[in-house]
């Protein structure tokens, strides 16, 4: 008789995460949101993190993966006011969380949503 494994639930799955909304973060967090609902697909560089807060200024360059003959441009989502976050928002939060202080040499964005970043830190 064949037996049937489950896989095992990945940590991040077990946990319960209450549910946020975007007016219920910080303003830094709120711009940096709408930012990536703007770039849709693509990045930013150098966005450096402040007691847990991205900074915003000076502006930072953002970068756009424009595929031709596709529609491109903002995310309907960025018209709204408020919305439940995404656990992939939470998630970049709570890094931001335990980063503190540093910089994401490069933050990318899939659907306007946070995706993979790659952070700066000091050599050992």
């Amino acid at each position: 008789m064949r037996q049937h494994f489950q896989r095992p639930i990945a940590a991040s799955a077990r946990r319960e995460i209450p549910e946020l909304t975007k007016r219920q973060v910080s303003r830094p967090r709120q711009a940096l949101i709408e930012l990536g609902q703007f770039i849709n697909y693509g990045w930013i560089e150098n966005l450096e993190v402040r007691d847990g807060q991205p900074v915003m200024e000076p502006e930072l360059v953002f970068y756009q993966h424009i595929k031709l003959d596709a529609e491109n441009g903002p995310r309907d989502e960025l018209a709204l006011d408020d919305f439940v976050l995404k656990s992939k928002h939470l998630e970049l939060f709570s890094l931001f969380d335990r980063l503190k202080n540093g910089f994401i040499k490069r933050l990318e964005f899939k659907g306007g949503l946070p995706f993979e970043m790659h952070v700066r830190g000091p050599a050992a």
